[in-house]
């Protein structure tokens, strides 16, 4: 019985690549995400756009046959809903679902990653922004 192989391909600014199905990514160790993560910063200008920090990210991920999520929140800072993202209102970052010790979340613009069992996505949001009640949340994932 042949094997199908289902390719994408995605043109970016500056590349184009193939991704492969789902199937062929896998969740990382923890160990393995905290190297992913550390050559990626030390190789990376990370965009001040925190949706395109998100997606470049992930595209680096899958690249390296690593499972990673994108999750865009939408939240209420010290009481205002701002639409810009130097007052909060809207932010885009990362998890891993690692094999070992669940999410953690990763923020490439803070250089910021914490396990979830160690704070909720909201906490997460409070020690990134300080006062935010979290209105709601899209989780995108391979």
């Amino acid at each position: 019985m042949p094997v199908l192989f289902f390719a994408f391909f995605v043109i970016t600014s500056n590349a184009i690549y193939a991704l492969s199905d789902a199937s062929m990514l896998r969740n990382p160790t923890m160990v393995e995400t905290e190297a992913f993560i550390k050559k990626y910063l030390s190789e990376t200008n990370v965009s001040t756009i925190c949706v395109v920090a998100a997606d470049n990210v992930r595209e680096a991920a899958e690249q390296s046959g690593l499972k990673c999520g994108k999750i865009c929140v939408r939240f209420r800072h010290n009481g205002f809903l701002s639409q810009n993202s130097y007052g909060g209102g809207n932010h885009a970052f990362n998890f891993f679902d690692t094999s070992d010790c669940g999410i953690v979340w990763f923020d490439s613009q803070k250089n910021l990653c914490l396990p979830s069992r160690c704070v909720s996505l909201e906490t997460f949001l409070q020690i990134e922004y300080g006062d935010i009640t979290l209105l709601g949340f899209y989780i995108s994932s391979n």
